[in-house]
This record gives C-alpha cells, sequence and structure tokens, in this order.
C-alpha cells in the first residue's frame, strides 16, 4: 500500500513538472513564439509555436480537469470574462451571414476563440493559488530578455541579428521589414511596445509584493534593480518606437512607482532605485543623440550603417519627436475611436458586426487608418450592447474588489498597502495600453493581465495571504 501511495505521488508531481514547464512555455511562446520560432506548411500558412504550446496545455488542462477532477474556480470578475467571451463568440458565429468580408470575419472569430481558449487554460493554472508566481516569473524573465535584444539591436543596426544586408535599416530580427524600428514585434513597432508595456505592469506588481514580505530579504537587492531597468528599458523601447501613449504610460507609472517608495515604502529618504529611474529616463532623451552619431563610429571600423530616417538630424533630448508623435497619432486615435462610437450609435447599440467596423474603416477615405487603435471600442461597435454589457460587467467588477481590498487590508500591513497601491496603478494606466496597437485582441499578454488581475484581486484570495509589518 505504501509503495502504491509513492507512486501516486511521484506520478502527480510528475504531472505538476510537465505542466508548469508546458505553462512557462507558453508565456515564452507569447513573446516569442508567434514572430519569431514560426515555420511554414504547405495549405496551412505558418504554424507558430504557440498555437503549438497552447493545443498541448489545453489538452492536458482538460486532462486534469474532467479525468483527476482539479477544481477551478471560475466565480468573481472571472466569470464576467469568460462571459465576454462566450457572447461575443455566440455574436461572430451569427455575425458570418451578414458580414462585408466573410472570411476576415471568420478569421477575427477564431482568433477570439483562439483567444478564449487561451484565458481558459491561465485560469485553470492559476486557480492553484501555489501557481501563480510562475506566471509573474515567466513574464518577468521574458520581458526582461525583450528588453535587452531591443536595446541591442537599436544600438547595433541590425549588425547582429539580420536575415539580409546591413543597408535595409536597423532591425532584421524578426525579418517583417520595417527595418527602422527597434525589435519589431506582430506587424509594426506598436505590438512591440504593447508587449514589453503588459509585462513591465505585471512585473512590477510581482516584484514590490515579493520585496514587501520578509521572507525574501536575500532577493530584494536583485528586485530592487529590476525596477530601474524595466522602467527606464520600456521607455527606451518606447522612445525608439515613437510611441507617445508607451512613453506616456511608462512616465506617469514611473512617477507614481516614485511617489509610492517615497511616502509609502521609505518616507525618511529617496530610494536608489527612485534616483535611478529619473537619471535612466534623462539618459534615454539624451540617447538620441547618439543614433545619428553611431554610423560615424562604425565608419571607423569600415562597418557600413544606414541613418534611420526616423532620426535624420540631431534633436536635443529626443523632444522633437515625442512632441511630433504626440500630435500626429494622438488626434487620429481620437478621430477612429469617434467613428468607432458614431457606428455603434447607427446600429442602435445592436453593434455593426464582428469584423465589420474595420471593413467600413478601410473602406471610408476620411479615416487614416483601416484600424481603430482601440480595441474595447473596435469590440463595442462590432458587437454592440452584446459585448459592452460583460466589458463594463468586468471592469466594474475589478474596481469594486480592488475598492474592497483598499477598506478592508490597506491599514494591516506594509505588504497589502503596497500591493493594492501597484494593483490599482497597473490597473488604471492599462487602457492606454490598449489603445497603443492597432488592434490589441491578439496580444496574448493583454488577456493573461486581465485574467491575473481578476485572479488576485479576488476577495476570497484575501484572506489567505500572508502579511507581516515588518518594513522594506
Amino acid at each position: 500500500m505504501s509503495d502504491r501511495f509513492q507512486t501516486v505521488v511521484k506520478l502527480r508531481a510528475s504531472q505538476e513538472i510537465i505542466y508548469v514547464i508546458l505553462y512557462h512555455l507558453l508565456i515564452f511562446s507569447i513573446f516569442f513564439g508567434e514572430a519569431v520560432l514560426s515555420f511554414p506548411v504547405p495549405t496551412l500558412g505558418s504554424i507558430y509555436l504557440f498555437r503549438i504550446v497552447l493545443a498541448v496545455i489545453s489538452i492536458f488542462t482538460g486532462y486534469r480537469i474532467f479525468v483527476k477532477k482539479e477544481r477551478i474556480d471560475f466565480t468573481g470578475s472571472i466569470k464576467y470574462l469568460l462571459m465576454l467571451f462566450i457572447v461575443v463568440t455566440m455574436y461572430g458565429v451569427i455575425s458570418i451571414a451578414f458580414a462585408e468580408n466573410q472570411s476576415s470575419t471568420i478569421g477575427i472569430l477564431i482568433n477570439w476563440v483562439i483567444n478564449g481558449i487561451f484565458v481558459v487554460v491561465v485560469i485553470c493554472f492559476n486557480s492553484n493559488k501555489n501557481r501563480i508566481k510562475h506566471t509573474f516569473i515567466a513574464v518577468l524573465y521574458n520581458v526582461v530578455i525583450a528588453i535587452l535584444l531591443g536595446i541591442l539591436e537599436t544600438f547595433t543596426g541590425s549588425l547582429f541579428f539580420r536575415e539580409e544586408s546591413i543597408g535595409r535599416g536597423r532591425i532584421a530580427f524578426f525579418n517583417f521589414g520595417i527595418n527602422e524600428l527597434p525589435l519589431v514585434y506582430g506587424t509594426n513597432q506598436n505590438y512591440l511596445v504593447t508587449l514589453i508595456m503588459f509585462g513591465v505592469l505585471l512585473s512590477l506588481l510581482f516584484i514590490f509584493c515579493q520585496v514587501a514580505k520578509p521572507k525574501y530579504v536575500t532577493k530584494k537587492k536583485w528586485y530592487s534593480a529590476t525596477v530601474p531597468f524595466l522602467l527606464v528599458g520600456g521607455f527606451y523601447i518606447s522612445h525608439y518606437s515613437i510611441s507617445t501613449l508607451g512613453q506616456f504610460t511608462l512616465i506617469i507609472t514611473a512617477i507614481t512607482t516614485i511617489m509610492i517608495l517615497v511616502f509609502v515604502v521609505n518616507k525618511k529618504k529617496i530610494p536608489i532605485s527612485a534616483i535611478s529611474i529619473v537619471v535612466g529616463y534623462l539618459l534615454v532623451l539624451l540617447a538620441s543623440n547618439f543614433i545619428v552619431i553611431l554610423p560615424r563610429i562604425l565608419n571607423i571600423f569600415n562597418l557600413t550603417y544606414e541613418i534611420p530616417s526616423l532620426y535624420p538630424n540631431p534633436v536635443m533630448f529626443g523632444l522633437k519627436s515625442f512632441y511630433e508623435g504626440a500630435s500626429g497619432s494622438g488626434n487620429e486615435r481620437l478621430v477612429l475611436i469617434q467613428y468607432g462610437m458614431r457606428l455603434f450609435i447607427r446600429s442602435k447599440g445592436l453593434g455593426v458586426g464582428l469584423g465589420n467596423t474595420l471593413f467600413f474603416a478601410t473602406m471610408d477615405n476620411s479615416i487614416p487608418y483601416g484600424d481603430l487603435h482601440c480595441f474595447p471600442v473596435r469590440l463595442v461597435s462590432d458587437c454592440g450592447v452584446f459585448a459592452l454589457v460583460p466589458l463594463c460587467m468586468f471592469v466594474l467588477s475589478i474596481v469594486r474588489n480592488w475598492y474592497k481590498y483598499l477598506k478592508e487590508y490597506y491599514t494591516r500591513s506594509l505588504y497589502h498597502r503596497v500591493r493594492i497601491l501597484f494593483s490599482g496603478l497597473v490597473f488604471f494606466v492599462s487602457p492606454f495600453v490598449v489603445t497603443i496597437p492597432s488592434d490589441a485582441q491578439n496580444v496574448w499578454l493583454m488577456w493573461l493581465f486581465y485574467a491575473i488581475l481578476a485572479i488576485t484581486l479576488d476577495p476570497k484570495r484575501m484572506s489567505d495571504v500572508e502579511y507581516s509589518e515588518e518594513p522594506i
């Protein structure tokens, strides 16, 4: 009997290890498994690592739920997120009948279903509170790698990562042909910025919660050193990608982080990390001049380098590019958002059909781009109140849970104060990140971000949290 018991224990432990490895691979593929690690298949197009891993871990998750009867909690804010996926999927199926472009609508619907499967996998894995740390750790090391690669490429000008000649431009690591922008993910630089932004926000929440726990004393220096790198590195990528919203979001995040460090964590003196963030931001702006000096340095060693068209002349502190980006893309996004809301009103709130908003935007010559650059508006314009209601219920549920946590736990310990403040910070700046790409539906990290927030802010989990009054 004892031998059999030990065998069962080992089997369960082995299954858990496999589950965790698959999940880490899934998070890795969010960052690198669609743009880089893909390969063509005759008649099927390209096969991405993300979809392969998602299929495998979905089967494994189904086995644990239906065969092993693992308990999964779909209550709280999570149920509204799942309701959104179910309702939009049903609406999308109906939309196929009156779609302006059926192939486009079917494609969006298929991707939406894949999004839903991914969210269910994330929820099932993180229903066990002991596994949540794996999500944060995986996101942390992947976003650090992505930022490092992005910084490296802006300084090397495709010198290391290239498929073709250096003369094409600075970037070739992802081989998408947009070679004036750093480490392009997806179809343009905005997807990379969005990915890194959500990764930075999740990592900040994790780091400060860990630092606030006394048992992590030995790791505090490493965590504290990572904060300035994430904020400054993310700002660097946003700056050289000309993403005004990315820069704005990180500036707001950095200012709020410094205020929390100074007034909540350490009231007597400004922490070194706060000074590092400010100095780092200034260095990033100063580096705008370096990008036009670099070709001359490389020419000394007979290395060719094409001056990026984005920076044809030196710009002191990079203020010119920052300002011009704000005045152009900001206004265009407002026009696009207003256009989506007009379609919502014209449809009497019933929506124009899944995928039809993009079709109308493309056909309308008054619209500068064929995308709304605001995924929630596009979704509401497509599906009307059928998407608006569950979306609002999900957001309001998150806000309600956060406010409840604030009232009941803020005064209990430093850990709770840090967790409350940073949970609120990352949630309330996230809408800016959602509007960075042309359409955030397939930015997988966005769905993971909101699913994890819904799980970690679940009132049922509040009483289980370890806390201590010891200072950082």
